[in-house]
């Protein structure tokens, strides 16, 4: 099971999030909203925002596998913001280069099968060649 987290400026949930915590628990994972502010380091956990049988429930969870990122970075909110991106990998507004995030991503064993490999290439010819794979 793979444990997703959304990070916001607010934990109000949209309707496309609701659909997407929806889809996830579907499909048997975990997730939820959460802001810079609900963010406890020194518990290694997160109170944010699901839903449970269609109603949006506040609980403690357990830090995320990936963060999908929509929260506009504020001076306040850097710190944590840096830190979680050092040890989680974020979908969106990345920290670090496409190669950096890539290999971050390929640790989590559930995603493997859903990534698109990541490759360097010095001239046309290479490139042709992945192309044609």
């Amino acid at each position: 099971m793979a444990v997703f987290g959304i990070l916001k400026p607010n934990k109000s949930l949209t309707d496309v999030e609701e659909i997407f915590i929806q889809v996830a628990q579907n499909r048997g994972h975990q997730a939820y909203i959460f802001t810079a502010k609900d963010v406890s380091f020194e518990h290694h956990e997160i109170l944010g925002k699901t839903l449970d049988n269609g109603k949006v429930v506040e609980n403690s969870f357990s830090f995320p596998d990936i963060i999908q990122n929509r929260l506009a970075v504020k001076k306040e909110d850097k710190e944590v913001y840096l830190k979680l991106a050092e040890m989680i990998p974020f979908t969106s507004n990345r920290v670090g280069t496409k190669q950096e995030v890539y290999k971050k991503m390929c640790q989590v064993e559930e995603f493997k099968d859903f990534l698109i490999e990541v490759v360097d290439f010095d001239n046309i010819e290479d490139f042709f060649s992945f192309i044609s794979r």
